[in-house]
C-alpha cells in the first residue's frame, strides 16, 4: 500500500485481524513516501494503536483512514459509524467531532 514495509504489514494485520471478527466497511486514503517517521516502528505503533482504540469504541461496522503526511507532520483522519456517541473514553487532547452518525478523530503526529 505505502511501500513502507514495517507500516503495511502492521496496518494489513490490523485490518484483516478486525474484518476477521467484524462485518466491517473499510475505507482507506493513505498518502505517505518513504520517509524515516514510518520507518521507525514507534512512530508506526503510535498509529495504529490511536486508529485500534478509536475503532474499538465505534459500532465496529465502518472504519475510515485518511493518513497524509506532509513536510512537518504527518495528519490521520479517522471516521467510524458511532450511532450511540458512545465515544467518551479516548484521551481528551485527541479532537473528536461529530456528525450524523459518524465520530470523526483528527490526530497530528509531528515528525
Amino acid at each position: 500500500m505505502t511501500n513502507n514495509y514495517i507500516f503495511d504489514t502492521l496496518l494489513n494485520d490490523y485490518i484483516f485481524l478486525i474484518k476477521s471478527q467484524f462485518d466491517i466497511k473499510v475505507k482507506l486514503l493513505i498518502n505517505i513516501g518513504n520517509d524515516s517517521f514510518f520507518k521507525d516502528f514507534n512512530n508506526c505503533d503510535k498509529i495504529i494503536n490511536t486508529i485500534s482504540n478509536f475503532f474499538e469504541q465505534s459500532d465496529k461496522t465502518y472504519l475510515e483512514i485518511k493518513l497524509i503526511e506532509h513536510e512537518a507532520y504527518v495528519q490521520l483522519d479517522l471516521f467510524v459509524e458511532n450511532k450511540e456517541n458512545n465515544i467518551d473514553k479516548i484521551n481528551q487532547d485527541m479532537n473528536v467531532e461529530y456528525f450524523e452518525d459518524y465520530a470523526h478523530l483528527r490526530r497530528i503526529f509531528d515528525k
